[in-house]
């Protein structure tokens, strides 16, 4: 099995459990969810690492409660004895066959333990049988738009650094990227963004208004400077994206402009709150530009 598998493979497990982090955060009546995906990420990783053993059809037959090479969760404790946790796990498998099969829904200290647990869990075995840090699998290679990846990328690097400025300046011009609408005709045509926008779009002040006088004209560019503001949150909301998580994101964030005139540079102006990024904030930054670029890629 090549490195690049079992990174592509650890990358799907690290997104299932993040994927039930945020559920795990939601109202417990949404939250309990987040236990289904622990446990598939879990179970992924068993797998996973099975595979990555070359353990045969014949160990895992021993190791079968049914004498069958297809194994429950908690069997693959037996197959791999290396795996750690064993008794904490039972919990998280226990907790999604009562909720699946019998929906009982588990309590908001179940589901917190559970989401530690799974933390830990992958943390522990993924450098014990891989070789490999769980918090250097990164899901920015999921991206497919090739300069939200690149300035993620360079995201990264920053928060390693703990260069928290660059970091957000990075995350800044990579969610720039994805949510900026080309003015040059032709590219619009194959661009989603542009026909969601195209329908709050605000024309420009017409040249009749400004005969009535500079009253009149700074008046209406007030008010579409407001339907302008209004239009962009539509945008954000249209293409899926949370706005409390994007004005959080806007409030850490300073302003992008675009140079034109080739090469093509992005710049960075005006963060007020600079002085208050930390490596927690940072984190959010990158999670949410990438989470908004999964969810766009949808759907162009």
């Amino acid at each position: 099995m090549t490195t690049e598998i079992i990174i592509e493979r650890l990358t799907y497990i690290k997104y299932l459990f993040q994927l039930g982090e945020q559920q795990a955060q939601q109202p417990n009546i949404i939250a309990f969810s987040s236990i289904l995906c622990f446990h598939d990420a879990i179970d992924l990783f068993n797998q996973l690492s099975a595979d990555y053993l070359n353990k045969s059809d014949k160990e895992k037959k021993a190791a079968s409660n049914k004498n069958s090479n297809k194994l429950f969760m908690m069997e693959y404790f037996d197959l791999i004895p290396e795996l750690t946790l064993k008794p904490y796990i039972k919990r998280i498998n226990d907790r999604r066959n009562a909720l699946k099969h019998n929906g009982e829904i588990p309590s908001s200290i179940s589901i917190e333990e559970s989401k530690v647990t799974t933390r830990l869990f992958l943390e522990e075995n993924t450098e014990s049988i891989f070789k490999l840090n769980f918090d250097d699998i990164s899901l920015i290679s999921l991206v497919q738009n090739s300069e939200v990846l690149n300035f993620l990328k360079q995201a990264e690097i920053y928060l390693k650094e703990e260069n928290f400025s660059k970091t957000a300046e990075e995350a800044a011009k990579a969610f720039f990227v994805l949510t900026y609408i080309d003015p040059s005709g032709d590219y619009w045509e194959d661009d989603l963004k542009y026909y969601l926008k195209k329908r709050i779009r605000i024309p420009n002040i017409p040249n009749e208004a400004r005969s009535l006088g500079r009253d009149f004209e700074n008046t209406f560019k007030i008010y579409n400077d407001n339907l302008e503001t209004l239009s962009g949150s539509l945008l954000i909301i249209s293409l899926g994206i949370d706005y409390r998580k994007f004005a959080k994101f806007e409030l850490f964030t300073p302003r992008i402009g675009k140079k034109y005139i080739e090469p093509v540079e992005y710049f960075a102006y005006y963060n007020s709150m600079e002085k208050k990024l930390n490596a927690e904030n940072c984190k959010f930054l990158i999670s949410f530009v990438l989470d908004c670029a999964l969810k766009v890629q949808t759907f162009n």
